[in-house]
Order: structure tokens, then sequence, then C-alpha cells
């Protein structure tokens, strides 16, 4: 019966010295939490200054460089001799944009997605993404090569 009576004493210890911790850290919890205001802000294009002291809106996306070992889906949308500007017009209506350099030169602008098969993909392509970028075709890479 001791034994019991040892651990019955050591987890009465515990849970109190557990409440003491607890009280000790609800001590530093402010007794008023600043409340947000739900106003909505006039000025949405908030303007973000670079190193450079150039000003680009904040909707702008980064376009990023294609992984060299995707395989999967993709949208070519765009293509250019030069890399585009990130303030570019199809970069303001679509998110998740790759770009790869070309072996015969200049850059290829693709979107990642994730379809089920090629058939879906081509009708996505022909429904949404051909009305705002026309030259855009459907692709399938297999580890970083098109297929």
């Amino acid at each position: 019966m001791i034994p019991y009576f040892r651990i019955f004493t050591f987890v009465v210890i515990a849970l109190l010295s557990s409440l003491q911790i607890m009280a000790q850290t609800n001590d530093t919890i402010p007794a008023e939490i600043p409340q947000q205001t739900s106003e909505i802000s006039t000025n949405q294009t908030k303007e973000k200054v670079s190193k450079a002291g150039k000003s680009t809106p904040s909707y702008f996306r980064h376009h990023k460089k294609l992984p060299a070992t995707y395989s999967g889906f993709g949208i070519e949308i765009t293509r250019s001799e030069l890399p585009l500007k990130r303030d570019f017009h199809l970069f303001q209506q679509f998110g998740n944009v790759h770009y790869e350099k070309l072996e015969e030169g200049g850059y290829a602008y693709i979107l990642l997605v994730k379809f089920s098969s090629k058939k879906a993909l081509k009708n996505y392509v022909k429904q949404v993404v051909i009305p705002k970028a026309p030259d855009a075709k459907a692709l399938v890479y297999k580890i970083g090569k098109r297929k």
C-alpha cells in the first residue's frame, strides 16, 4: 500500500507545480488584447521599394526557375528572347509561374499544374488560359525535359 501512496503523492506534486507554472505564464498575458480594425485599405496596390530605389506594386508575383528534375504537366504561357520583368501583364493573371532557359535561346514561362490526364490539361488550356494568353500550349515534362 505504501508504493501507491508514493505514486499518488508524486502525481499531486506534479499537478500542483504545473498549475503554478501556468499561473506564472498567465501573468504575462496582457489584460487587454489589441483589436484589429476591419477597415479596408483604399490603396490596395501598396508600393514596395527595392534596394535600388525602384518601386514595384505588391501584387506583382515572382517567377521562379523551373526545377531541373520536374516531371509532370505544364502550360507554356509565353516565350521571350530576353528575361521578362516581374511586372509583365501575364504574371498578374497567373500564379506559380516558372521560367525555363531554352536550348535554342530565349526563355519560356510555364505554369506548373496538376491534372489527372493530358485531355483534362488541354481542356483547361483551351477554356481558361488561351483567352488570357493566346500563345499558350500544354506541355509534358519528364525529369526536366519536354516531351
